[in-house]
């Protein structure tokens, strides 16, 4: 086995770890979001969402800039906690002030001189309203395997990293770098226009000619249309993307 194949299967082995890790410890606030934050770090999001835009979003529920701010406060709170018991974290090294282990709150124990303040009864929660979902149960489903074209990208780009690697060596004196550069990079972007990206306007969901029968448009689609049949629109994709 060559020693970039073994380094993927390593890498692989160390992803799905991780990844296991993360939903197992999701309770556990600090520990769920050093994994996050190595899973980042180490790009290991890539073999399974692509993206990790797309790995917050779907994985974890939350947008990527929620996920990175909770990084960055965990961080900020354990630099701020001078506990010398420190856990390092798994497979980064990184400085003893970034792997300090977040100290647990004290409870504070009452003086018994103090007179205790009696209790107030909590007001009763008021009922959530049930969320409905916009998106008819099929556009939803398209919408919810976003990522599986996601991953197919980021496995495209991989592989034409791989390749372009070996261009300059004797392997590859045959090896056509550019046109598979190429070709790898038309392939990204008729995936790419693939996905799902807002509701069809023109039909309300229900399928018609524009959206092929679907109920949703592809991100390219949905900008020929006007601004204010664009308003119409009920879930649209990041447009970053």
């Amino acid at each position: 086995m060559s020693e970039l194949a073994t380094k993927e299967t390593t890498e692989r082995k160390r992803a799905a770890t991780l990844l296991a890790s993360i939903r197992k410890n999701k309770q556990a606030a600090a520990e769920w979001i050093r994994d996050v934050w190595i899973f980042r770090e180490e790009n290991l999001y890539r073999f399974e969402f692509g993206t990790w835009a797309n790995f917050c979003k779907t994985e974890l529920g939350f947008s990527r800039q929620k996920i990175d701010n909770d990084i960055k406060a965990v961080k900020e709170l354990e630099r701020a906690s001078l506990v010398e018991t420190a856990r390092p974290l798994p497979f980064v090294q990184v400085p003893l002030e970034e792997a300090k282990v977040l100290k647990p709150e004290l409870e504070s124990v009452p003086n018994s001189d103090t007179p205790k303040t009696p209790k107030q009864n909590p007001k009763p929660r008021a009922e959530k309203a049930e969320k409905i979902d916009p998106l008819l149960p099929r556009v939803r489903e398209a919408f919810d395997q976003r990522y599986i074209l996601d991953a197919i990208i980021g496995e495209a780009k991989l592989l034409n990293e791989k390749i372009q690697r070996y261009k300059s060596t004797e392997i590859g004196n045959f090896l056509r770098a550019e046109q598979i550069d190429s070709d790898f990079q038309n392939i990204i972007n008729a995936v790419r226009f693939a996905k799902p990206w807002a509701d069809c306007v023109a039909c309300q969901q229900k399928g018609c000619k524009r959206c092929q029968q679907c109920g949703w448009l592809p991100k390219e689609i949905f900008n020929q249309f006007p601004d204010d049949l664009k308003q119409l629109s009920r879930v649209r994709g990041d447009d970053n993307e």
